[in-house]
C-alpha cells in the first residue's frame, strides 16, 4: 500500500505581502492626488452653512429691537394697543399707541398728526396717546449734553439713566441744567436751558440703543436680547457709526430718503459679526447689515 504524501502548507510568502502592501501605498496616494481635498474636507460645507444660518437668524433678531415699531401711514387701520413712531421728517423722540381705528383719510395727501409730547392727538378715526421714548440708533457718548450747543427741535439728551427731548430746539447755556427726573412724560425740566426746553421723556434710556446692544468691537458676546428668551452668542468685528454725506453742515445730515435729519438722533450703524472665537469647526464666515435711522 502506497503511504499518504503530506499535504505542503498554504499562505503568503513575505515577498507577496510586502509587493501587496506597496501596491495599496500607491494606489491610496493615487487616490489622494486625485481627489484633493474633497474628501479631507468634505465637511466644510456643512460647517459654513451652520454658520451663515446662525448668523442670519442672530442679525434677524437683532434688527427685530431696531424695527420693531411702525412708521404712522394715513388711511390705515390700526388695532388696538398698536404703537408707532411719527415719520422721519416729525419724529420727536416719543412713540405713540391708539385704542384702535383708522387713521386720516382726507384731505389727499392726509397731514400728518402734531404730535404732542405728553397728552393725545386725534387722527381720523382713532387717537394716538403718548407712550414714552421712542427707540434711536444714537449712541450714548452722542447724547450727552453740550454747552453752547445749538440744538435742533426734538434732539435727545441722555443724563445718567433719564432721557430728555427738546421742545423747539435753540442754544444750550454755559453751565449743566438741573435735570430733574419726572413722573409724567413730556413734563418740562426747569430751569431753561439757554435757550432750549426740554422735555422728560424716559426714566430709562431705550434698551433698543443698538450700539450698546450689541457690543464692542472685537469681543465675543452671549446675552438674551430684549423681548426675547434664547440666548444669542456672536463675535462683533464691527460695530460703528459711519457717514455718507460729510458736505452738509455738522448739526444735520441727509438720510437716505433726502430728508434732512437731526444729528443728534444718531448716523447710520454698520455692524458686522462672525461666529464666537470659542466655536469648534470655526468658519471664517461674516455677515454685516446696516441699519438706518428710520
Amino acid at each position: 500500500m502506497k503511504p499518504r504524501e503530506n499535504d505542503s502548507e498554504s499562505g503568503f510568502t513575505l515577498i507577496e505581502v510586502i509587493i501587496t502592501i506597496v501596491i495599496v501605498a500607491v494606489v491610496a496616494a493615487m487616490m489622494t492626488s486625485y481627489f484633493g481635498t474633497s474628501i479631507t474636507q468634505s465637511s466644510i460645507p456643512i460647517f459654513r452653512l451652520n454658520a451663515v444660518a446662525s448668523l442670519n437668524e442672530i442679525l434677524e433678531k437683532i434688527s427685530a429691537q431696531y424695527g420693531q415699531y411702525s412708521r404712522w401711514k394715513p388711511n390705515t387701520t390700526y388695532a388696538a394697543g398698536t404703537i408707532i413712531v411719527p415719520t422721519t421728517l416729525n419724529r420727536n423722540g416719543f412713540k405713540y399707541i391708539t385704542g384702535g381705528g383708522t387713521s386720516c383719510s382726507s384731505p389727499s395727501p392726509c397731514p400728518e398728526p402734531t404730535w404732542p409730547a405728553a397728552g393725545t392727538v386725534p387722527d381720523g378715526s382713532l387717537t394716538w396717546t403718548q407712550n414714552g421714548a421712542a427707540p434711536t440708533l444714537a449712541p450714548l457718548v452722542d447724547q450727552a449734553w453740550q454747552s453752547g450747543k445749538i440744538y435742533s427741535a426734538n434732539s435727545i439728551v441722555v443724563n445718567g439713566s433719564n432721557q430728555y427731548v427738546t421742545t423747539g430746539g435753540g442754544t444750550s447755556g454755559g453751565s449743566t441744567p438741573i435735570w430733574a427726573s419726572a413722573t409724567t412724560i413730556g413734563s418740562t425740566v426747569t430751569p431753561i436751558d439757554g435757550t432750549v426746553t426740554w422735555r422728560w421723556s424716559s426714566s430709562t434710556v431705550p434698551t433698543v440703543i443698538l450700539q450698546t446692544l450689541i457690543g464692542a468691537e472685537g469681543r465675543d458676546i452671549t446675552q438674551t436680547l430684549p423681548n426675547d428668551t434664547a440666548s444669542v452668542s456672536y463675535h462683533v468685528i464691527q460695530n460703528r457709526f459711519i457717514k455718507f454725506n460729510t458736505s452738509v453742515s455738522p448739526a444735520t445730515e441727509v438720510d437716505l430718503t433726502g430728508s434732512t435729519i437731526d444729528q443728534d438722533y444718531g448716523k447710520y450703524l454698520k455692524v458686522t459679526i462672525g461666529l464666537p472665537t470659542t466655536v469648534p469647526n470655526r468658519t471664517d464666515e461674516t455677515l454685516t447689515t446696516l441699519f438706518v435711522l428710520w
